[in-house]
């Protein structure tokens, strides 16, 4: 469980290292690239995917006479964040995922939040931490959901820098999700 605790920690913070790096220049920063590459869609997916592994570390199985209600409201949260997260992705397409520059994207999930990869994958993480129950999946969850906030400030000023109809768009979607003006 430490382990786990360690690693999903040690992620989000070299994620949380490399944001500040990158909000300090919006053009030049690493995240989000100016010009989409391999090393970084690698080294991007490679953190992503290690807050992860550090949440299944932590994995104890819910037991109990409630553990179906922690399993039905953990996994609906869960599925229902996914859905949204692999809506935004296919909008995007894996390049756009990937920290390439597709410019402003404006439909699908994207007419309804501007971050909803983000959103989708916050919920599945709060989605995790209720089906964890425990401390270091919560502090591992809620430490990946600031994070992924984070992203979105700092892919905001970086959209807004390179993409002068962005504010537009800006002006017309809600930040995390609801109902477009």
């Amino acid at each position: 469980m430490i382990f786990g605790l360690i690693l999903g920690l040690g992620a989000c913070a070299t994620w949380g290292v490399i944001l500040w790096w990158s909000e300090r220049d919006a053009m030049t920063g690493p995240w989000p690239p100016e010009q989409g590459n391999i090393p970084t869609a690698l080294w991007s997916w490679g953190l992503t995917i290690l807050i992860y592994v550090g949440l299944f570390q932590t994995w104890t199985v819910p037991t109990g006479p409630w553990a179906w209600l922690i399993w039905t409201i953990a996994l609906s949260i869960g599925f229902a964040g996914s859905a949204l997260q692999t809506w935004g992705m296919a909008n995007l397409r894996l390049a756009g995922t990937s920290g390439w520059d597709v410019g402003v994207y404006t439909c699908g999930a994207y007419a309804w939040s501007r971050h909803p990869q983000y959103v989708g994958q916050a919920a599945g993480f709060l989605g995790f931490a209720i089906l964890l129950g425990h401390l270091p999946g919560w502090i591992i969850s809620v430490a990946a959901m600031v994070t992924l906030y984070a992203a979105a400030q700092v892919e905001e000023a970086a959209l807004e820098a390179r993409n002068p109809d962005y504010a537009t768009y800006k002006a017309r979607v809600p930040f995390l999700l609801g109902k477009p003006a």
